[in-house]
């Protein structure tokens, strides 16, 4: 039998300015880049951010036969958010590398615009269609309550993606509301609510044999964010957002689990280790690699 596969979906890449974006200063951001050299600033102190879908491919009875899930499906390019902070995105590739008649299941850990843009497609009719029409999208339950609420800040905050939504419901797409803060959603994948950008982010844990990938892209989007002091988590204070970073930590740590960084352009994952000093450090590891059939 085949074994399962992960696929990492570039679907669009943007500039983000990193004191803005991040909370972090020119010059320590400079500082990494020197040591790291694979996350320029531009003139602007923008770095190039990409957007990393997964697809996860599970063995199904028939002989070649998967299960698909798309976990995320990258940015809205038409979303009114995009302003001096956020530029230089490129169109949306999500449909250009799924068989999106095939995908069972599309999970929105996030509803930020970032990783849930063009959830639906339009035909050359001009037809609204669900970017995947026979699949079940799968949602935190908080987070689609936040989206759809009536608070002005979230109805500007989500505006493209509340437009999507409520495009999914008149087309009568399947959407799951997921209560639980950590649930089995799909063979082999869980949801674990994190928080981050938005209030009930969920952070992804795949299962792949023997193998666990751990993607959280609000709190981890690139490798220089493994330090717990470096906060995303915008809809936590201060506080929280480095409690909620240290367990996730700890527990890929622990458990031995894979950190991808789905908006780091060089697609790297690393395990999480202590180094002499006790801090946590991330070690490279290839096994995005191993797993993902198109990079064999």
């Amino acid at each position: 039998m085949s074994r399962v596969q992960i696929k990492t979906i570039d679907t669009s890449s943007i500039k983000l300015d990193v004191t803005y974006a991040y909370n972090v200063e020119k010059a320590l951001w400079r500082d990494f880049n020197l040591n790291d050299g694979k996350s320029p600033t531009d003139r602007q102190n923008r770095v190039t951010m990409a957007n990393f879908a997964l697809q996860v491919n599970v063995p199904s009875i028939e002989e070649d036969q998967y299960d698909i899930t798309v976990i995320g499906t990258g940015v809205g390019m038409h979303d009114p958010i995009f302003t001096r902070e956020v530029l230089g995105a490129k169109s949306n590739q999500l449909l250009r590398s799924i068989q999106p008649k095939l995908v069972s299941r599309v999970v929105l850990p996030s509803l930020h615009f970032l990783h849930a843009g063009n959830l639906v497609s339009y035909n050359n009719r001009g037809d609204a269609e669900p970017i995947c029409p026979n699949a079940e999208y799968i949602i935190p339950a908080e987070e689609w309550d936040t989206a759809m609420g009536n608070h002005p800040f979230h109805v500007t905050a989500y505006r493209e993606v509340r437009t999507d939504l409520k495009t999914l419901q008149r087309l009568d797409a399947k959407i799951t509301l997921v209560e639980d803060d950590n649930a089995e959603i799909a063979p082999g994948i869980k949801l674990e609510r994190s928080g981050g950008v938005t209030p009930a982010n969920s952070t992804v844990i795949v299962t792949c044999g023997s193998e666990q990938i751990m993607a959280s892209p609000l709190l981890f989007p690139t490798p220089f964010h493994i330090d717990p002091s470096v906060q995303f988590g915008f809809s936590m204070n201060p506080l929280q957002a480095y409690d909620e970073k240290v367990r996730l930590l700890e527990k890929a740590e622990q458990e031995r689990m894979c950190l991808f960084f789905p908006m780091d352009p060089q697609r790297r994952a690393v395990y999480i280790d202590r180094d002499r000093a006790g801090n946590l450090v991330g070690t490279p590891t290839d096994i995005l690699a191993q797993l993902d059939p198109h990079l064999n």
